[in-house]
């Protein structure tokens, strides 16, 4: 309990994070490092590093009108320019046909933010099965609304692909439906979305350590 409650004090020193690529991960590693190397009598401990992807949402922000909507960047989306863009919003494909480009055909959504509900894709999974086929229609950008009434915490492209995807955003359900009933009315809405994301190579690290005696055809793995 005292090195859990270390560690949760290192994360409120570090803006409430311990994640890759920020100090609350760097000052987690020496705490650990530093604790295993206290028993190095019994215990071999060292410090491996190895590049991983790191990536930051900057800024990021979806409107219409003087609404100001909650919206969530999906991991790896590609970023929108500084100043981002004001576009019409208009519906994309229901169900299983926004999985493949043949369900754009006849819709207008060139140069245009596309909405589209989440939803599971033969390939792609729920939200980049989603976002590749509106880009090949011609598509600006994607909002994707949840297809859940759980509110959005998370939301991933799985890896960064800047010539599959565009920039793209994830709202929560209600507020998608909102906008989707709108549309269906007959509505002309314009959108204004902007999303900054640094995507990069850092380096990380594993602390391991180790006994040094014991039978190595016999291990035992303790991972955090």
């Amino acid at each position: 309990m005292k090195n859990l409650n270390r560690l949760n004090q290192i994360a409120r020193d570090n803006g409430g994070n311990r994640a890759f690529g920020f100090p609350g991960f760097e000052a987690s590693v020496k705490y650990i490092f530093e604790r295993t190397s206290r028993f190095s009598h019994t215990v071999d401990t060292w410090i491996q590093d190895f590049p991983a992807l790191f990536n930051k949402v900057e800024s990021i922000s979806f409107k219409v009108g003087e609404t100001d909507y909650f919206v969530w960047g999906l991991t790896y989306s590609p970023s929108t320019s500084a100043e981002g863009v004001t576009l019409p919003l208009v519906l994309g494909p229901e169900g299983t046909a926004a999985c493949n480009v043949t369900g754009y055909d006849g819709l207008d959504v060139k140069g245009k933010i596309v909405l589209v509900e989440r939803g599971a894709c033969a390939t792609g999974g729920t939200l980049a099965g989603r976002i590749r086929p509106a880009k090949l229609a011609g598509a600006s950008n994607v909002i994707i609304y949840n297809n859940s009434p759980v509110k959005v915490t998370g939301g991933t492209l799985s890896a960064p692909d800047p010539e599959g995807f565009v920039s793209s955003g994830f709202i929560n359900q209600v507020d998608g439906v909102a906008l989707k009933g709108r549309l269906l009315a007959g509505e002309q809405i314009t959108a204004y979305f902007q999303q900054t994301q640094l995507i990069e190579t850092r380096t990380t690290q594993n602390v391991f350590a180790e006994t040094k005696c014991g039978d190595p055809d016999n291990v035992i793995i303790v991972s955090w």
